[in-house]
């Protein structure tokens, strides 16, 4: 397992969204470096605190346990951090800078992953949520840019305009990159290479094609993380 911000040159993977200790387990067998947990109400891929902690009981020495959260109270976010033993957090919706200062305080041994629904017309307002983080003294392991869908927070399926996101991501100057946005086994070897992020996430990538959202599918699970392991290698 990779820390955040670390050195090295591999690539860092996440499967998100996974709902079920039994899966976990599955997934854990291909290695990734974390596991995404969701503790978003609405998202279809939403797990109660019991159920997280089971799935924990299962990563423990496998992969790092990222919560997802999505403008829930610093307070909710302390609990679920304590009760789980998260990780990281993954901010996923309209949080502020003050509210990721903190979200810090009340959490200082979970680094902070700050994701970004990128729009089409780019990153500017990223530019400036990051300069309002370092005014207030908010420090981001990792920036995840996904792809903005109106009424969503990720899960979508739709991919991230990846040149434009090579043009304007600062990676000298802004925290490392995670790619997500529309990730799956056929498309994220060439994701990898266009971008060159630092690490890279998928929830929908590798579920089945037909069924219930948030059922993962161990050969898409296995092909994709292969894929992006080739992909770092090459």
């Amino acid at each position: 397992m990779r820390t955040i911000g670390g050195q090295g040159d591999i690539m860092w993977v996440k499967i998100c969204g996974v709902r079920t200790p039994e899966q976990a387990e599955m997934v854990c067998e291909y290695q990734p470096d974390a596991i995404g947990l969701n503790f978003y109400e609405p998202s279809p891929r939403c797990v109660s605190n019991t159920t997280a902690q089971h799935i924990a009981a299962v990563c423990v020495g496998k992969a790092e346990l990222v919560g997802v959260f999505v403008d829930h109270s610093p307070m909710e976010i302390e609990n679920i951090v304590r009760s789980v033993g998260l990780d990281r957090i993954q901010c996923h919706g309209n949080e502020s800078p003050a509210a990721l200062r903190e979200i810090q305080k009340r959490c200082p041994d979970a680094s902070l992953i700050r994701a970004w629904r990128m729009r089409p017309e780019g990153l500017s307002d990223l530019a400036n949520y990051l300069a309002e983080c370092h005014a207030a003294d908010v420090h981001l392991s990792a920036v995840l840019i996904d792809a903005y869908v109106a009424g969503t927070y990720g899960g979508s399926g739709k991919t991230v305009a990846w040149e434009q996101l090579t043009q304007e991501y600062q990676t000298g100057d802004w925290p490392s990159l995670i790619l997500a946005g529309g990730l799956r086994p056929d498309n994220v070897a060439e994701a990898i290479e266009a971008v060159q992020p630092w690490g890279i996430d998928t929830a929908s990538g590798v579920e089945y094609l037909e069924g219930e959202k948030g059922v993962k599918d161990p050969e898409r699970v296995a092909q994709f993380i292969t894929s992006a392991r080739q992909a770092d290698e090459s």
